[in-house]
């Protein structure tokens, strides 16, 4: 049996591959360098307790775990110490969650794959290997275009009092924010960037409205724009193919059509690869 992960900082997807057939479970998201010891352990504990529910987890042969941060060696050294105990017969493997964006999604074309969920990120992909990776930088440096993003323009602007009058009145009735609640949810809990990206179901329910069009559209103008740059000025060829994975990228793929397909073209825009992910393992395993 197989056992991959599609982790990010908000949710991660689980697919039990057995000759039963393929098993699907939804966790917490695990990212390497965000979340403490104990919150990626109660991940852990749950996903032990599913894999136990379908066969005992010594039946697992290999572990892939493709996340946020994995591309941290660091990082990964610390996932492997918290998974062992919990798969102590089974090979781990912890690979980047850009990596696993591009096997959903590209197979053997080269394109530019970008990750654009709670947080984003983008690299080149050729001859199936990624051959350039734009820094991210978090939600602090970087995740332009991101959910975490939208939520910090939102709440920069609700702080402020920048808002039109009008979502102003639609917001306080959905959230009751209070300038107390924002600071402490983004400086004294475990995963600021979730909260931020939190926001995002009223930034699209809401999109319409001229102030959140205009968010959306400068925050995906930036994505393009600087990932763009960082690329050309780093002295790499941009594939004229494009690809997207992530709920933000899922949801505004309209608006996201809108700023780069004049100038590119987007072969595919998905919600989660783990799908993508479960049919390129079983085409591994059952290609002699």
């Amino acid at each position: 049996m197989i056992l991959v992960a599609d982790a990010g900082a908000t949710k991660t997807s689980w697919a039990l591959l057995s000759n039963d057939g393929v098993y699907y479970y939804q966790t917490a998201g695990i990212h390497a360098l965000l979340h403490s010891n104990e919150a990626i352990k109660k991940v852990l504990n749950e996903v032990k307790n599913f894999v136990t529910h379908k066969n005992l987890p010594y039946h697992v042969k290999s572990v892939f775990f493709f996340g946020a941060g994995c591309q941290n060696t660091q990082a990964s050294e610390r996932l492997y110490t918290l998974f062992k105990p919990d798969f102590p017969n089974s090979s781990l493997q912890f690979r980047s969650d850009l990596e696993a964006a591009c096997l959903a999604t590209s197979a053997n074309k080269d394109s530019w794959v970008f990750i654009l969920g709670t947080g984003s990120n983008s690299c080149i992909w050729k001859d199936n290997n990624i051959v350039a990776q734009v820094p991210s930088g978090g939600f602090i440096l970087g995740d332009e275009g991101s959910g975490a993003i939208m939520g910090k323009k939102l709440l920069k602007a609700v702080i402020r009092k920048q808002l039109p009058e009008d979502l102003q009145r639609l917001i306080t009735n959905k959230y009751q924010l209070t300038y107390n609640d924002v600071i402490n949810h983004l400086y004294r809990t475990d995963a600021p960037s979730t909260y931020l990206a939190s926001f995002v179901p009223f930034i699209h329910e809401n999109r319409t409205h001229v102030f959140l069009h205009q968010l959306i559209v400068t925050s995906f103008q930036e994505l393009k724009t600087m990932h763009k740059d960082y690329l050309l000025t780093s002295g790499f060829s941009i594939p004229s193919q494009l690809c997207f994975v992530g709920s933000v990228a899922y949801y505004f793929k309209e608006e996201l059509k809108k700023i780069f397909e004049p100038e590119y073209s987007i072969y595919r825009i998905i919600h989660r690869p783990i799908e993508g992910l479960v049919a390129y393992f079983q085409h591994q395993v059952s290609t002699p």
